[in-house]
């Protein structure tokens, strides 16, 4: 259930120790190895309560997708590729560094591909790069970006978020023309 605010403070309070349990369960195991209760048991609810919003685990997740796409389409609304390729990037991997071990897990994971395929789709069909997502090079950048960021997650994120960006967009906007002159 997403939350617009207005819904009583109870259910306000259940859904957000829903999706607080679901991120930390996310964050420690597999998520095919998550139940519905043990989601409750750590949310402090009843199954019956978990059941009143969501038809199963994958009915969360999806509405997790949701509200991870939603969040980013907002973000980069207002650009226009390819020529606001460098801001993208900085914003794509500034949204990625906030949101968390449970986002890297679903972003980096082969677990989660499907989903993560979604929640790209979502941002394609959600934004105004989705002409240019369409496209070879649209296609290369989405790509790069998503493999460069589960890279630098892979690697203990060694590179300070700036370096990343910087080394990211280099790649992506002067293509490996920049790796020659090395």
């Amino acid at each position: 259930m997403i939350l617009t605010g207005k819904e009583d403070l109870r259910v306000q309070k259940t859904i957000e120790g829903i999706y607080r349990s679901f991120e930390q369960l996310l964050c420690e195991k597999d998520y095919e190895k998550i139940s519905v209760t043990e989601l409750c048991q750590r949310a402090k609810i009843s199954k019956k309560t978990f059941y009143v919003y969501y038809t199963d685990l994958n009915d969360l997740l999806a509405e997790m997708q949701e509200q991870l796409s939603g969040a980013y389409i907002e973000r980069v609304a207002r650009y226009r590729l390819p020529q606001d390729a460098e801001k993208v990037i900085r914003e794509f991997f500034l949204f990625c560094a906030e949101q968390g071990e449970a986002y890297e897990r679903i972003t980096c994971q082969e677990t989660f591909q499907y989903i993560r395929g979604k929640m790209i789709r979502n941002v394609e069909s959600g934004t105004k790069i989705d002409d240019f997502t369409s496209t070879l090079p649209g296609v290369f950048m989405s790509t790069a970006l998503l493999e460069i960021y589960k890279y630098w997650i892979a690697g203990g994120k060694k590179e300070s978020i700036e370096e990343i960006i910087t080394e990211a967009t280099a790649l992506i906007c002067n293509g490996l023309n920049r790796i020659k002159n090395r």
